[in-house]
């Protein structure tokens, strides 16, 4: 059937434990390609939430000030209530 005559054991145990090593190799390297991947995405994530938070502190209050500065220069009126039409038909005329 087949003649594995040239199949010796000294030769399976080289090639298994050349196997093994080399998938060890890959396995490490994967490993520390991993760990230096999340350790870079980790350390971005945190200065994006610290530019946020920087951002936020510095123009939280400029944003609102602007809106408030383009209103008046729009001359828009500042609404202290809202009082809603409740339509029973299908339009509605208001005066």
């Amino acid at each position: 059937m087949f003649n594995l005559k040239f199949i010796t054991l000294k030769k399976l145990f080289c090639a298994s434990c050349s196997l093994m090593f080399i998938f060890a190799a890959v396995w490490f390297f994967q490993t520390a390609t991993l760990s230096s991947s999340s350790d870079k995405v980790i350390e971005a994530q945190k200065r994006l939430a610290s530019l946020k938070q920087i951002e936020l502190m510095q123009f939280g209050n400029q944003t609102n000030y602007g809106m408030e500065q383009m209103a008046e220069n729009l001359a828009f009126e500042k609404i202290e209530s809202v009082h809603y039409i409740k339509v029973t038909g299908s339009t509605a005329l208001a005066r």
